[in-house]
């Protein structure tokens, strides 16, 4: 399984809303998760940018959009919707993630620093 953080830009997008079932990541990105690949949506919203972790699942499936501003649909049944968001501004370890991300301009970015990994896992847990 590799490990992906997507980043949802709400002030392009609105604030992240889970869809009513499932999960969903929209991307334009070459770099794309495949079938059992675990994607994690990492929101920013605000002046200064405040990051939130939104939801974190396990892909399903690829798909092709034919209209919309974005070509390609990761879908996945399994996982977590964070009610609330999980802040990570305060996190020590955010600065290396953006870093990681190339400041979360890339699209769904594949991460291979297992700190940042675990980092992002135990953020998750309750």
């Amino acid at each position: 399984m590799r490990y992906f953080v997507q980043y949802h830009k709400a002030a392009d997008m609105g604030t992240y809303k889970p869809p009513d079932s499932g999960f969903i990541v929209l991307t334009n990105k070459r770099s794309e998760p495949r079938q059992g690949d675990r994607v994690s949506l990492v929101m920013g919203k605000g002046s200064p940018c405040r990051y939130s972790l939104c939801c974190s699942f396990v892909v399903d499936s690829v798909q092709r959009r034919a209209t919309g501003r974005f070509r390609k649909q990761v879908l996945g049944s399994t996982g977590k919707h964070f009610t609330p968001f999980i802040p990570l501004n305060d996190m020590s370890w955010l600065p290396d993630l953006k870093r990681e991300c190339g400041n979360f301009g890339f699209g769904p970015h594949h991460i291979k620093n297992h700190a940042l990994i675990n980092a992002l896992e135990h953020a998750a847990l309750p």
